[in-house]
């Protein structure tokens, strides 16, 4: 695990999560058993607690400062928190979460570790060598070119924390949800499914809108087999989403359909022939 470099990967979603769950070694079923993933996979552990706070996750670290960047959720209710330091990171959860909201909050935070916190750290490391390791520990300060680097790169330095409210506003986190929506339910694999993996038709040349998958456009095949209903459906009894985030999904996944819907790129990433890997840039 410590081997693998995150910061090497391509610049989309789809292949990160696809990295993660390649080192998990699990078998692919859904819903994905995301925490035991987490746990084999990144140097991470899961913590329960009833009545998450920010107080309560506050209790467990080690220094006030650390503390006070908790101060703002002090009384806030939690569906989890991220807090990571030295290159590990745990998960503080609410225990009496349903199952599919703790699965969602723990690909949240999973995605908040890699994006915020463990890919700019290997960047640090690799641009700035062993040199940059305690300012990024939090063991002593940076000198001004450090501290320039570190905003310019988005580098966290000391410990890193992030809190989710239950007061949850969907896609407050763009890309922290959009990476655990990958990590839960893949864009490519959901919209095969919706399509009825018709996906073997021609560019319509009357205007280049849409393909025709088994000679039908894309939007008749949406309007039969893909309605924004119909894909939350599967996303919430399949993939395991709450019931709120898959409706948003569903909507996000149609539109991108639509508008992507007979370009080159779009339909060879549909069809898993391409040699990108989708439009999730990161």
């Amino acid at each position: 695990m410590e081997s693998f470099k995150w910061h090497e990967l391509g610049q989309t979603y789809e292949e990160i999560a696809e990295a993660f769950w390649r080192l998990s070694g699990l078998p692919e079923t859904f819903p994905r058993d995301i925490f035991t993933a987490c746990v084999w996979t990144l140097p991470v552990g899961v913590m329960w607690i009833s009545g998450l706070t920010g107080s309560a996750v506050a209790a467990y670290l080690p220094s006030s400062r650390n503390a006070e960047q908790l101060d703002q959720y002090a009384f806030c209710p939690l569906y989890g928190c991220l807090v990571a330091s030295k290159g590990a990171g745990i998960i503080f959860l609410e225990k009496d979460l349903p199952e599919n909201e703790t699965s969602f909050t723990i690909a949240h935070e999973i995605s908040h570790f890699l994006l915020d916190y463990l890919i700019p750290r290997e960047r640090a490391l690799s641009k700035m060598g062993e040199r940059i390791r305690p300012v990024l520990d939090g063991e002593r300060a940076p000198d001004i070119e450090e501290r320039v680097d570190a905003l310019l790169c988005g580098i966290p330095l000391g410990t890193y924390v992030n809190a989710t409210p239950r007061e949850r506003i969907l896609c407050s986190e763009d890309r922290a949800d959009m990476l655990a929506l990958e990590l839960l339910a893949p864009a490519r694999r959901v919209l095969q499914e919706a399509l009825g993996q018709a996906i073997d038709g021609v560019p319509d040349g009357g205007g280049g809108a849409f393909y025709r998958p088994n000679g039908k456009t894309i939007s008749t095949v949406v309007s039969a087999n893909a309605s924004g209903a119909g894909i939350a459906s599967v996303l919430v009894t399949k993939y395991g989403l709450p019931a709120g985030v898959a409706r948003w999904y569903a909507g996000y996944l149609k539109t991108r359909l639509r508008r992507c819907g007979c370009r080159g790129s779009f339909r060879e990433w549909l069809e898993g022939t391409s040699s990108t890997k989708g439009a999730d840039i990161l």
